[in-house]
Protein backbone atom coordinates (compact mmCIF):
# COMPACT_ATOMS: atom_id res chain seq x y z
CA UNK A 1 0.00 0.00 0.00
CA UNK A 2 3.10 2.15 0.15
CA UNK A 3 3.29 1.99 -3.30
CA UNK A 4 -0.14 2.97 -4.14
CA UNK A 5 -1.72 4.38 -6.34
CA UNK A 6 1.42 4.82 -8.75
CA UNK A 7 2.91 1.56 -7.88
CA UNK A 8 6.42 2.75 -6.93
CA UNK A 9 7.86 3.85 -3.72
CA UNK A 10 11.31 4.42 -2.73
CA UNK A 11 12.46 4.37 0.84
CA UNK A 12 15.52 6.86 1.38
CA UNK A 13 17.71 8.53 3.84
CA UNK A 14 19.96 8.12 6.87
CA UNK A 15 22.71 9.92 5.39
CA UNK A 16 23.75 10.98 8.97
CA UNK A 17 22.94 7.20 10.76
CA UNK A 18 25.88 4.93 10.93
CA UNK A 19 26.06 2.04 8.84
CA UNK A 20 24.84 -0.36 11.76
CA UNK A 21 21.53 1.75 12.30
CA UNK A 22 20.74 2.23 8.91
CA UNK A 23 21.19 -1.79 7.84
CA UNK A 24 19.20 -2.44 11.33
CA UNK A 25 16.05 -0.16 9.65
CA UNK A 26 16.28 -1.14 6.11
CA UNK A 27 16.34 -4.87 7.24
CA UNK A 28 13.43 -4.41 9.72
CA UNK A 29 11.26 -2.35 7.29
CA UNK A 30 12.35 -5.22 4.48
CA UNK A 31 10.89 -7.92 6.85
CA UNK A 32 7.78 -6.45 7.63
CA UNK A 33 7.25 -5.46 3.27
CA UNK A 34 8.28 -8.92 2.80
CA UNK A 35 5.74 -10.94 5.58
CA UNK A 36 2.68 -8.50 4.49
CA UNK A 37 3.27 -9.99 0.63
CA UNK A 38 3.36 -13.53 2.30
CA UNK A 39 0.27 -12.99 4.30
CA UNK A 40 -1.49 -11.38 0.93
CA UNK A 41 -0.03 -14.45 -1.08
CA UNK A 42 -1.94 -16.97 1.57
CA UNK A 43 -5.29 -14.52 1.28
CA UNK A 44 -5.21 -14.91 -2.61
CA UNK A 45 -5.51 -18.51 -2.60
CA UNK A 46 -9.14 -18.09 -0.66
CA UNK A 47 -9.73 -15.40 -3.61
CA UNK A 48 -8.64 -12.00 -2.39
CA UNK A 49 -6.42 -10.25 -5.18
CA UNK A 50 -3.42 -8.00 -4.45
CA UNK A 51 -0.56 -6.38 -6.54
CA UNK A 52 2.18 -8.18 -7.01
CA UNK A 53 5.41 -6.52 -4.84
CA UNK A 54 8.97 -6.45 -5.71
CA UNK A 55 11.51 -5.22 -3.34
CA UNK A 56 14.92 -4.01 -4.82
CA UNK A 57 17.59 -3.25 -2.38
CA UNK A 58 20.25 -0.55 -3.95
CA UNK A 59 23.49 -0.78 -2.32
CA UNK A 60 22.91 -4.13 -1.24
CA UNK A 61 26.18 -4.43 0.63
CA UNK A 62 25.84 -1.75 3.08
CA UNK A 63 22.75 -3.71 4.05
CA UNK A 64 22.74 -7.71 3.51
CA UNK A 65 26.94 -8.33 3.32
CA UNK A 66 27.81 -7.29 7.17
CA UNK A 67 27.98 -3.60 8.75
CA UNK A 68 30.93 -2.94 11.56
CA UNK A 69 29.44 -3.93 15.16
CA UNK A 70 31.14 -0.64 16.63
CA UNK A 71 34.16 -2.42 18.42
CA UNK A 72 37.18 -2.26 17.39
CA UNK A 73 38.08 -5.98 17.04
CA UNK A 74 33.99 -7.13 16.98
CA UNK A 75 33.07 -9.07 13.81
CA UNK A 76 30.91 -7.83 11.16
CA UNK A 77 27.03 -7.87 11.73
CA UNK A 78 25.30 -9.50 9.41
CA UNK A 79 21.22 -10.20 9.24
CA UNK A 80 20.05 -13.77 8.06
CA UNK A 81 16.90 -12.10 7.67
CA UNK A 82 16.73 -10.95 4.15
CA UNK A 83 19.17 -14.29 2.55
CA UNK A 84 16.13 -16.22 3.73
CA UNK A 85 13.41 -13.90 2.20
CA UNK A 86 15.33 -14.61 -0.78
CA UNK A 87 15.74 -18.24 -0.75
CA UNK A 88 11.66 -17.80 -0.13
CA UNK A 89 10.71 -15.78 -2.28
CA UNK A 90 9.62 -17.68 -5.14
CA UNK A 91 7.12 -19.77 -2.85
CA UNK A 92 5.19 -16.72 -2.43
CA UNK A 93 5.36 -14.94 -6.18
CA UNK A 94 7.52 -12.10 -4.32
CA UNK A 95 10.21 -10.54 -6.60
CA UNK A 96 13.57 -9.59 -4.47
CA UNK A 97 16.57 -8.00 -6.38
CA UNK A 98 19.40 -6.42 -5.28
CA UNK A 99 22.54 -4.25 -6.03
CA UNK A 100 26.00 -4.56 -5.31
CA UNK A 101 29.62 -3.25 -5.96
CA UNK A 102 30.92 -6.67 -4.94
CA UNK A 103 28.79 -9.76 -5.48
CA UNK A 104 31.58 -11.64 -3.16
CA UNK A 105 30.51 -10.22 -0.19
CA UNK A 106 27.42 -10.97 0.00
CA UNK A 107 26.09 -13.92 2.24
CA UNK A 108 26.02 -17.35 0.90
CA UNK A 109 22.81 -18.28 -1.13
CA UNK A 110 22.22 -14.85 -2.48
CA UNK A 111 23.51 -15.48 -6.29
CA UNK A 112 22.23 -18.68 -6.34
CA UNK A 113 18.63 -18.10 -5.49
CA UNK A 114 18.92 -15.14 -8.27
CA UNK A 115 17.31 -16.17 -11.23
CA UNK A 116 18.33 -13.02 -13.10
CA UNK A 117 21.59 -11.62 -13.40
CA UNK A 118 23.12 -8.27 -14.32
CA UNK A 119 26.66 -7.76 -14.65
CA UNK A 120 28.61 -5.01 -15.40
CA UNK A 121 32.63 -4.03 -14.79
CA UNK A 122 33.76 -6.03 -12.13
CA UNK A 123 37.88 -5.98 -11.00
CA UNK A 124 37.95 -8.01 -7.99
CA UNK A 125 39.06 -11.66 -8.73
CA UNK A 126 36.85 -12.96 -5.94
CA UNK A 127 33.59 -10.89 -7.62
CA UNK A 128 34.43 -11.85 -10.90
CA UNK A 129 34.90 -15.85 -9.93
CA UNK A 130 31.43 -15.65 -8.63
CA UNK A 131 29.65 -14.07 -11.25
CA UNK A 132 31.07 -16.32 -13.91
CA UNK A 133 29.10 -19.22 -12.36
CA UNK A 134 25.93 -17.55 -12.53
CA UNK A 135 26.79 -16.71 -16.06
CA UNK A 136 27.15 -20.71 -15.99
CA UNK A 137 30.72 -19.87 -17.44
CA UNK A 138 34.00 -22.07 -15.82
CA UNK A 139 35.38 -19.69 -13.14
CA UNK A 140 38.25 -21.78 -13.03
CA UNK A 141 41.14 -23.06 -15.27
CA UNK A 142 41.94 -21.69 -18.94
CA UNK A 143 38.40 -22.57 -19.97
CA UNK A 144 36.20 -19.43 -20.60
CA UNK A 145 39.46 -17.01 -19.23
CA UNK A 146 38.48 -14.66 -22.32
CA UNK A 147 35.38 -14.07 -20.86
CA UNK A 148 36.81 -13.63 -17.33
CA UNK A 149 38.74 -10.49 -18.52
CA UNK A 150 35.75 -9.08 -20.50
CA UNK A 151 33.91 -9.12 -17.62
CA UNK A 152 37.17 -7.28 -15.82
CA UNK A 153 37.69 -4.43 -19.11
CA UNK A 154 34.00 -3.94 -19.71
CA UNK A 155 32.95 -0.35 -20.90
CA UNK A 156 31.02 2.10 -19.16
CA UNK A 157 27.25 1.46 -19.58
CA UNK A 158 27.62 -2.37 -20.75
CA UNK A 159 25.97 -5.05 -18.81
CA UNK A 160 25.97 -9.20 -19.64
CA UNK A 161 22.46 -10.23 -18.91
CA UNK A 162 21.45 -13.73 -17.86
CA UNK A 163 17.49 -14.77 -17.88
CA UNK A 164 17.28 -18.42 -16.22
CA UNK A 165 13.96 -18.88 -16.30
CA UNK A 166 13.37 -19.68 -19.69
CA UNK A 167 12.07 -23.00 -21.18
CA UNK A 168 14.71 -23.07 -24.26
CA UNK A 169 18.28 -23.46 -22.95
CA UNK A 170 19.12 -21.32 -26.19
CA UNK A 171 17.25 -18.40 -24.67
CA UNK A 172 19.40 -18.88 -21.01
CA UNK A 173 22.41 -17.58 -22.85
CA UNK A 174 23.93 -14.64 -21.45
CA UNK A 175 23.67 -11.61 -23.76
CA UNK A 176 25.64 -8.51 -24.11
CA UNK A 177 23.76 -5.29 -23.77
CA UNK A 178 23.26 -1.41 -22.93
CA UNK A 179 20.57 -0.22 -20.59
CA UNK A 180 19.14 3.29 -21.63
CA UNK A 181 19.26 5.57 -19.22
CA UNK A 182 16.16 6.72 -16.79
CA UNK A 183 15.63 10.21 -18.26
CA UNK A 184 14.52 12.13 -14.41
CA UNK A 185 16.16 14.21 -12.20
CA UNK A 186 16.63 13.87 -8.35
CA UNK A 187 14.59 16.15 -6.58
CA UNK A 188 16.26 18.00 -3.62
CA UNK A 189 14.93 17.58 0.70
CA UNK A 190 13.32 20.96 0.46
CA UNK A 191 11.00 19.96 -3.09
CA UNK A 192 10.30 17.04 -1.75
CA UNK A 193 9.01 18.22 1.46
CA UNK A 194 7.03 20.51 -0.22
CA UNK A 195 5.15 17.88 -2.47
CA UNK A 196 4.30 16.31 1.08
CA UNK A 197 2.88 19.58 2.29
CA UNK A 198 0.93 20.22 -0.71
CA UNK A 199 -0.56 16.45 -0.71
CA UNK A 200 -1.60 17.35 3.10
CA UNK A 201 -3.10 20.24 2.62
CA UNK A 202 -5.17 18.62 -0.34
Amino acid sequence: DLALPHGLCILEGGARMSQYAKAALLSLMSWHLYTDAVARREEELEGARHAPMMLLFEEGNKIIAGVDSGASDGPRIQSDIIPSMFRDAGKYLIYLGIVVQSPSELPPGIISSCNNLAVGQLKNGEDVKMVMSGLARSPVGFVDTHYARFVNRMQRGQFILKLGLAWDVAQTEPLLFKPLMVEAREPGTGEIGEMFRSRSER
